[in-house]
């Protein structure tokens, strides 16, 4: 016949009592000791519970892709106030930041980067000249009749970006997409006063 197996049962000591043996989590250990009454005695510790790792993840503060600067511009003459609007999307055509400006022809805005959380300023300059004009100085001759004020070019920069309304090959970034001139109520449009004067609007796209 096979011989029995002895089998041993496990107590601890407790003076005159004797009680089983057991595990419990205190915190972030986890202990041993006598199963007799709280708290239990004789507890030793025989390893500690890592803490749960947790992640957070914040939204960004824009989408990258093709970022756009749609700008409104209106103005009755060159030697008369512009009015500007800047509306600024991301890359998912959220809209950034939208302001507005009274200028003079030759000035520049700028929208920064608080306004925007992109992480930097959007600049945009309204030039006094047309991409053909040159700087000739001409002694004893009249200045010209007529300035084509409506042809002079506007040039933005967005971080290490620079390019100017007339890069207008949409097939590569940055570039822009320019309206033509017109009479339509533009300054009530964008809140400044009434009018009509003329005014145009573009789109002028980068990679953020």
């Amino acid at each position: 016949m096979p011989s029995a197996t002895p089998t041993t049962d496990v107590f601890c000591q407790c003076g005159e009592v004797q009680a089983g043996i057991g595990t419990t989590t205190i915190g972030d250990k986890v202990v041993l000791g006598c199963e007799m009454g709280l708290p239990w005695p004789l507890i030793s510790t025989i390893s500690t519970i890592a803490p749960k790792m947790t992640t957070t993840t914040s939204a960004p503060p824009y989408h990258t892709g093709d970022c756009n600067v749609h700008i409104y511009e209106a103005s009755e003459n060159y030697n008369q106030p512009l009015y500007v609007q800047l509306n600024i999307t991301d890359g998912a055509d959220d809209l950034l930041a939208s302001q507005k400006f009274k200028i003079k022809w030759g000035q520049s805005v700028s929208v920064p980067a608080a306004d925007t959380k992109l992480p930097y300023d959007i600049v945009v300059d309204f030039l006094s000249k047309t991409s053909k004009s040159k700087f000739v100085k001409r002694i004893g001759l009249p200045p010209p009749v007529s300035v084509n004020w409506e042809a002079w070019i506007i040039s933005l920069v967005a971080g290490s970006t620079s390019w100017k309304d007339t890069n207008t090959d949409t097939s590569v970034l940055p570039y822009c997409k320019v309206g033509g001139w017109d009479n339509n109520n533009f300054l009530e449009v964008i809140g400044l006063e009434a009018g009509h004067i003329p005014n145009r609007q573009m789109d002028c796209h980068w990679a953020c």
